[in-house]
């Protein structure tokens, strides 16, 4: 993962030390300044760009403080499921994975499900991914780590959309590449996309239900994860309201450690840190 990480995000970070905005804005400000007042805690605009900055250069900012975190989160919902009920049911196949992702940013979750899968079964990835974000910044980063080799096999198919508030288009694709795999699960993934103020939680119910209906028989996991706060939790508790199907759920608020390496600062050492974390899996 780190030689994954350092082609798609360090090069292109270290990349900007020539960029008189990014010395003003990020060489010159310490890490609490970038978090607190450029990303917002997450929630920086990534359309537009924050603090000056470009909006890829802002999706930059962002991977350099919170992809390996969300990473290890990510990573370890899926080593949950792994070892749940739900996957004697439904078994992870490495080779025959469906993922939709809500809010996917620079595709997190789709690497720490490779990652999973090349550590447990030690072999690439075989996914029909479709990564949704307003952020085309994001999606670019997206769609640069699809692309690596290492993760992912050649069968692996990716889509990336700005928006998907038609239930059609899920349900188009999942028919266009589900056909062979009748019996693996279909992950919708939501990762920290319901601490979003824009979100319409109702509405995305409403998405997930259409498609829900129209594969009956189907067997759907939703991930969930998000900081365990009230605040930034009622919307997700609004959307689980409206599912309008039956659903088992496996979930726990956890302080999950990882290890972050300091590929960005080489004199720094490596170092254990950890995150506070509320998350769910949803077996419809």
């Amino acid at each position: 993962m780190k030689a994954v990480i350092d082609e798609v995000v360090a090069k292109p970070y270290f990349q900007q030390k020539h960029c008189t905005r990014w010395k003003q804005n990020v060489v010159q400000k310490d890490e609490s300044f970038q978090r607190k007042s450029i990303l917002r805690r997450g929630k920086a605009n990534f359309i537009t760009g924050e603090s000056d900055l470009t909006p890829d250069q802002t999706a930059l900012l962002y991977c350099r403080h919170y992809l390996q975190m969300h990473l290890a989160s990510s990573r370890h919902l899926f080593d949950v499921y792994a070892d749940s009920q739900f996957s004697q049911k439904s078994p992870l196949n490495p080779e025959q994975i469906t993922m939709i992702d809500f809010g996917c940013g620079p595709m997190t979750s789709g690497l720490a499900l490779a990652w999973h899968a090349k550590e447990l079964h030690n072999k690439k990835l075989d996914i029909n991914y479709i990564g949704i974000d307003h952020a085309p910044a994001m999606l670019r980063l997206a769609k640069n780590f699809s692309q690596n080799q290492q993760l992912f096999s050649r069968n692996s198919n990716f889509q990336f959309l700005t928006e998907c508030n038609n239930p059609q288009t899920l349900i188009k694709y999942i028919k266009s590449v589900e056909a062979c795999y009748q019996k693996t699960p279909i992950f919708l993934n939501f990762s920290y996309l319901f601490a979003s103020d824009s979100l319409e939680q109702l509405q995305l119910a409403k998405v997930v239900n259409n498609t829900l209906e129209y594969f009956d028989k189907k067997n759907f996991i939703i991930l969930f994860q998000n900081p365990p706060l009230s605040c930034l939790n009622r919307k997700w508790f609004d959307f689980k309201k409206n599912l309008a199907y039956d659903f088992d759920v496996v979930g726990h608020q956890i302080q999950l450690p990882y290890y972050e390496y300091q590929f960005f600062e080489q004199s720094k050492p490596d170092k254990t840190k950890h995150i506070n974390l509320y998350y769910e899996i949803i077996a419809i």
